[in-house]
């Protein structure tokens, strides 16, 4: 996907964020806002957004603070999701269909960002969110979640990848990963996260907290954007994604990225951007489990 101009403000909100955390008074928020945003401006219209702010993150390394800016709120978010991994795990295993049940728990992991009350316990604060996740099921038409295509590819693999989003996501993940393992332990799977800290995006360490790696081979793609973009990616990672025969990839900014590369590959997120909409075709607020052939 390439940038669009409701891009912009978004990337803005992003670097205000940015300057929050490093604690910036006036003066130091405007030159760090004007120097940011020229990176932004900078950047051709044909360049895809995960790449943009895998920039700025690199200029804000290398000039302001080589402490990670999220790595509080990236602890927090798989902590508080790991309350409810036992109560998921439990829903996966009296399910009729766990491999459903699973593939549903995984993307809610992008629908979290509606937040809950955290002044209840976990149980009633997941009950809200389960049922969101069913409405907006319901309402996403068959199109976009082709859950029987895809088992019926799951059932024939024989090597899948898996490429991780978010933190507070991965332990949803995990769960799916597992379920996978157990219905085919014969099953291949290996498991790439992000290389370097960028945002709240998962890394190495974050896959090995929530136990992944019991169920499958775990990687980084040498990618250090919020997305994965072939150029910046290892040798290792594109020599397990060219064996594999079924690929996953998780989030919006995966999404952006490889729909610029040629590979056949299932997308799972949560539509939450006009941009990725009007691609796809489908509404704000639809769930993807999608085959796209980009080949």
């Amino acid at each position: 996907m390439k940038m669009s101009s409701l891009c912009y403000p978004c990337f803005a909100s992003q670097i205000l964020n940015i300057t929050q955390k490093l604690g910036l008074n006036v003066e130091e928020t405007r030159d760090t806002f004007a120097k940011l945003f020229e990176i932004v401006t900078s950047e051709p219209v044909e360049s895809s957004s995960p790449v943009i702010a895998m920039k700025i993150r690199d200029y804000v390394y290398q000039n302001l603070s080589q402490i990670d800016l999220y790595l509080d709120e990236k602890a927090r978010g798989n902590s508080t999701v790991a309350e409810f991994a036992d109560i998921l795990g439990e829903k996966i295993e009296l399910s009729v269909d766990p491999l459903l049940q699973a593939a549903k728990i995984a993307i809610l992991g992008n629908i979290i960002d509606y937040g809950i009350p955290s002044e209840n316990d976990s149980s009633d604060r997941l009950a809200p969110l389960l049922e969101k996740e069913e409405e907006l099921i319901a309402n996403t038409p068959a199109e976009f979640f082709e859950y029987e295509k895809f088992r019926e590819e799951f059932f024939s693999a024989k090597k899948l990848l898996y490429i991780t989003d978010n933190t507070g996501e991965i332990v949803l993940d995990g769960l799916f990963i597992k379920t996978m393992k157990n219905l085919r332990p014969e099953l291949e799977i290996v498991c790439a996260t992000r290389d370097k800290a960028i945002l709240n995006d998962a890394l190495l360490e974050d896959a090995q907290f929530v136990g992944i790696d019991r169920h499958a081979r775990l990687i980084s793609s040498g990618c250090s954007a919020p997305g994965t973009v072939f150029e910046f990616c290892s040798a290792e990672f594109m020599a397990e994604l060219e064996s594999a025969d079924l690929v996953i990839s998780k989030g919006q900014g995966n999404f952006e990225t490889l729909t610029n590369e040629k590979l056949d590959v299932y997308f799972m997120l949560m539509v939450k951007c006009k941009v990725v909409a009007q691609f796809i075709g489908c509404d704000e607020g639809n769930l993807l489990l999608k085959k796209f052939c980009l080949r």
